[in-house]
């Protein structure tokens, strides 16, 4: 008996049903995988929360050092920190096999070979968001891992008199000088903030949170958790309320130090100043971006 076969018009008739389905199921798929991103992106940020209470542990309660040493400047910059205390932080974190001395600065031929073995494995997962794992930056400076001229975050590079410093994937705010800082001379810089130094500090003090971050000097506005996941934005209002309100569907992850990851929508989050520069004859914020604002 010969078989009937599909006519052109049944055929289209399913090609539109399945685009139609696809149509409808697409945005819930989008959302659910964001959702998902955010959820992993709370488990890292909790992973790290937990290193840096045994870092503590075994140095006297004192947490791990934001920040990294420009000659003898010291910058206290959210998005950065030594590559000592990212290297030694990876060891309590996921064991990396190797001893670090985070009071000195390290031989960069002593580091390189520790540097390459976690810089090149799961290991670096812990210290990026989902969201901003493919991001792809070109390293100006000198690069620990030789011949590499690009990468994603984390990356240990070096710039100028700089030491060697790790630009991660989450803002990490503990071990700054924040009392040293010379507030009352920058009234406008947002609300004043106590950075945790030890782990006795209060425990619902901001640790490891997501890289949101506003620099009006640059017109710069990083949105993680956005609608359509990273998303980054021209924005020259000095005021960054204004500016998140515009932005307040999206979710931030806010580890604290007591162990905690909260997750909230970032219109209700505080814009904080962060980077700051102190020596002998200047404390203030950081010439090169002015207001560097970060969200928790």
């Amino acid at each position: 008996m010969k078989k009937k076969a599909f006519t052109l018009i049944e055929l289209l008739v399913v090609i539109s049903i399945i685009a139609m389905l696809m149509a409808i199921m697409m945005p819930a798929l989008a959302k659910v995988r964001r959702i998902a991103k955010q959820t992993i992106c709370g488990t890292r940020i909790k992973q790290n929360l937990y290193g840096a209470s045994l870092v503590a542990n075994d140095n006297n309660g004192r947490l791990p050092k934001g920040g990294f040493q420009f000659g003898n400047i010291n910058f206290d910059d959210a998005i950065s920190i030594r590559a000592e205390e990212y290297l030694n932080l990876c060891e309590y974190t996921v064991g990396i096999g190797g001893s670090i001395n985070t009071n000195v600065n390290m031989d960069p031929r002593e580091m390189a070979p520790i540097a390459q073995k976690v810089l090149t494995s799961k290991a670096r997962d812990n210290f990026v968001c989902p969201e901003l794992e493919k991001q792809e930056y070109d390293l100006g400076g000198t690069n620990i891992i030789r011949g590499v001229t690009k990468s994603t975050m984390p990356y240990i590079a070096r710039y100028g008199g700089a030491g060697w410093n790790t630009r991660i994937g989450y803002c990490y705010l503990g071990g700054f000088d924040s009392d040293k800082w010379n507030w009352d001379n920058y009234p406008e810089m947002a609300e004043k903030w106590r950075s945790p130094m030890t782990i006795a500090d209060s425990g619902d003090s901001a640790l490891v949170t997501d890289r949101y971050r506003y620099v009006p000097k640059r017109g710069a506005l990083v949105v993680v958790h956005g609608k359509t996941g990273y998303e980054q934005y021209p924005e020259n209002d000095s005021d960054p309320r204004n500016v998140m309100k515009e932005y307040s569907s999206a979710k931030s992850n806010v580890g604290r130090l007591d162990g905690s990851v909260i997750n909230k929508g970032i219109g209700s989050l505080k814009p904080y100043h962060v980077t700051w520069e102190t020596t002998e004859n200047y404390n203030g914020p950081w010439d090169y971006t002015g207001p560097d604002y970060y969200f928790w």
